[in-house]
């Protein structure tokens, strides 16, 4: 299963456990948090001469800490200092 390569499969809904619908997978996946999240994916079909890309879209995303890789809350990387304007006497 392709979307092994995004992270570990937890589950899917009927339509693609079965195949019946070819249009997109609704997959549920965990990811490793110190991880990016992949939003393009090339996969190999050998119906197909070449490989194509799949787009990863995602119903939700959990908060992830940037400062220690884990989900649940969020710390995004601090701004850059503020310059100091000089002031006219």
């Amino acid at each position: 299963m392709a979307v092994s390569m995004v992270g570990k499969p937890l589950s899917c809904d009927e339509h693609t456990l079965i195949s019946s619908r070819l249009e997109y997978a609704y997959v549920c996946v965990e990811v490793d948090a110190s991880m990016s999240f992949m939003h393009n994916l090339n996969v190999e079909n050998y119906l197909l001469d070449e490989p194509f890309t799949a787009e990863m879209v995602y119903k939700w995303k959990p908060l992830r800490c940037h400062n220690c890789k884990v989900f649940g809350h969020s710390r995004l990387p601090p701004p850059p200092p503020k310059q100091e304007q000089p002031q006219n006497p």
